[in-house]
């Protein structure tokens, strides 16, 4: 199997480090160490493996938190481990899986690579990038598929589900005996969050610290699905990861048993950033250099802009200009290089310094 270069994170490689500002960022501006409290002692830890399936004071956390069973959890270097593990375990050619589009690549390609039949359910910009529930019945119908992937709240649209969508996709998948893998990494980043799926046998379930925590640099997120899927993952993973940093998963603990004053200061810079994101965004949209719709939930826009098709082009001459970091939207498909990413979880002042010269750049 030939693995499809990742060209959006090939994007993060050439610039990420060298830009003096990421106003693309997917998640919430890092933590300190100095900013977690009651910081376990780590000069007593054995710095040795944790166990294939990790640390059990973690899991038994995680499972108090979903109300699960621990034998339903996985601790995964990051969620993109569990997003990789889960394709390889279960996809074969020919397959069908419908995945929501836009979307982060990483949930697809793989099956992809194995050779699995893509199907898009797509986010339709001129409906507000809202999930068409009526769409995707229409696509189950047809494709029968053997997983539904999705990603919600969505990266990089902000589009979310209620309660009676998702409720509605569990049954459409009950119906036709699919796999429902779902990206929840932005579960946490949504004001009016709303009750989580009706319990589903097929259900995948993928999250981790990075984008509400942010705590990305410790490589740790989490899977829940049935113990058989479990346990397969867990065999696949003996031959890749082994196991996860005993450090990080220690620090991911006490982060987690605290869990709900990180989602609220995550939140507060929420719902101030996307304030004053949207007051530039508002007069850029006056005067015609893009169309944007205002997400949902989570930490990122995708605009649209006007006066070129070529936005890699718009984000590296941008970048060139200010050494500030967009995503251009050609990294989730071309069908998408009208738009670029941007990111509003970052530094409160250093949003407002981006985003005027964000302004002036389009402006000109």
């Amino acid at each position: 199997m030939e693995i499809t270069k990742f060209d959006l994170e090939k994007w993060y490689v050439e610039f990420e480090f060298k830009s003096k500002y990421n106003l693309s960022a997917s998640g919430i501006k890092p933590l300190k160490l100095k900013d977690i409290d009651n910081l376990s002692d780590f000069y007593n830890l054995n710095i040795t493996y944790s166990p294939a399936n990790g640390n059990d004071k973690l899991i038994g956390l995680l499972a108090e938190i979903n109300n699960v069973d621990k034998e339903n959890i996985l601790i995964t270097n990051g969620a993109i481990e569990g997003i990789f593990l889960t394709q390889l375990h279960l996809f074969k050619p020919n397959d069908n899986i419908i995945v929501v589009k836009p979307t982060y690549p990483a949930l697809y390609e793989i099956a992809k690579d194995i050779g699995a039949n893509l199907i898009d359910w797509e986010l339709d910009f001129d409906d507000n990038f809202s999930p068409d529930i009526n769409k995707l019945k229409l696509l189950m119908e047809t494709y029968k598929p053997k997983a539904l992937i999705i990603n919600f709240p969505n990266n990089p649209t902000g589009s979310k589900l209620n309660y009676s969508e998702k409720k509605e996709i569990i049954d459409i998948c009950k119906k036709y005996d699919c796999y429902l893998i779902s990206d929840e990494v932005y579960s946490n980043l949504d004001l009016d969050h709303e009750s989580d799926y009706p319990y589903y046998n097929k259900k995948i379930t993928i999250n981790s610290l990075s984008k509400t925590f942010g705590l990305a640099g410790l490589r740790i997120g989490w899977l829940i699905a049935n113990s058989n899927i479990i346990n397969q993952l867990i065999n696949i993973r003996h031959y890749t990861t082994l196991c996860n940093n005993i450090i990080s998963e220690t620090i991911a603990f006490d982060v987690l048993n605290n869990k709900d004053k990180y989602i609220e200061s995550s939140l507060s810079i929420l719902k101030k950033n996307q304030e004053i994101t949207y007051s530039y965004l508002d007069k850029l949209q006056e005067n015609g250099k893009i169309k944007y719709i205002k997400p949902k939930a989570g930490l990122m826009i995708f605009p649209k802009l006007i006066n070129t098709n070529d936005s890699e082009k718009f984000c590296r001459d941008f970048e060139d200009k200010t050494s500030i970091l967009l995503l251009p939207g050609n990294k989730y498909g071309e069908r998408y290089k009208k738009y670029f990413r941007l990111g509003f979880g970052i530094d409160t002042d250093n949003l407002i310094y981006c985003l005027k010269n964000l302004e002036e750049f389009l402006l000109k």
